[in-house]
């Protein structure tokens, strides 16, 4: 991590980093425990001809359709912005970007009481008849049947579930040790076009959230550890640089590849690129 943050400052000349800590769980009634939705799917879902470690496209899209179709108060019904890291060989993490909370069906679509967080995991198990999923948020999901909550992002602004705060969406990233390290950019509330405000780094526990897979459907809350990256405008102004759209360990060096806007409404992007060991 600290070879990470001294590549990026470096390359900007940019010597300044702090650290946020992670914040506690929110409080609130215990979960009920209640075993994680699982949906039936091919025994293919984690393999395709070829490539023995990919997921099965076909297979993954029955089985994420079938979950957001009987999605609760506390699961995922549907996303943007998303990508997966291999936790072990039965599970994956997906992180997505915004990210809708149901109660949804395929008969009613979302409504008035369903979910939104600007970003959330949902950690996906590999069983016999097909797969296990619970969603992870920031905290306040409903505890059980009955209970509607107000789901807070993973990632996000303190306090979480009061006020308006800035949008933080989910980059690439990798895996290092027991450490998820992944790149999220931070949008500024309440604004569109979205004005980009910088870059953090989140640090998820591995073996957390592959104990939240195999928990409560209920009782997922994950608050990931927290590096906020200088922010660096180059001279000629716009936006500054976001870190973090492509992540490559290629032997012993990392490379971390970035976008900058010379016009913060303008659709054309700079490229940067960063390495460290």
């Amino acid at each position: 991590m600290a070879g990470l943050v001294l590549g990026i400052a470096a390359g900007l000349g940019v010597a300044a980093v702090w650290l946020v800590p992670s914040l506690r769980h929110l409080s609130g009634p215990p979960a009920v425990n209640r075993p994680p939705v699982v949906v039936q799917g091919s025994s293919g879902t984690f393999t395709s001809p070829g490539s023995p470690m990919a997921p099965d496209p076909a297979a993954l899209d029955a089985e994420w359709a079938a979950y957001s179709n009987q999605s609760g108060c506390a699961d995922w019904a549907g996303g943007d912005g998303v990508s997966a890291i291999r936790l072990n060989s039965s599970q994956l993490a997906w992180f997505f970007s915004d990210t809708f909370i149901g109660p949804a069906g395929p008969a009613t679509g979302f409504s008035h009481i369903s979910g939104f967080a600007h970003n959330a995991v949902v950690v996906q198990t590999r069983t016999r008849p097909g797969s296990a999923f619970v969603t992870v948020t920031g905290g306040g999901a409903c505890t059980g049947p009955g209970r509607p909550g107000n789901a807070a992002p993973v990632v996000g602004d303190s306090p979480w579930l009061s006020g308006t705060h800035d949008r933080y969406w989910d980059e690439d990233g990798l895996r290092a040790g027991g450490t998820i390290v992944k790149f999220y950019n931070r949008y500024a509330a309440s604004t569109f076009p979205f004005v980009p405000l910088g870059t953090v780094i989140a640090s998820f526990d591995a073996s957390q959230l592959s104990s939240a897979g195999h928990g409560s459907r209920y009782g997922a809350t994950n608050r990931p550890t927290l590096v906020r990256l200088p922010s660096y405008t180059p001279p000629a102004g716009g936006s500054p640089i976001l870190w973090g759209a492509a992540v490559l360990r290629l032997g012993g060096t990392v490379y971390v590849y970035g976008t900058q806007s010379p016009h913060v409404s303008d659709p054309l992007r700079h490229l940067y690129v960063a390495r460290f060991r």
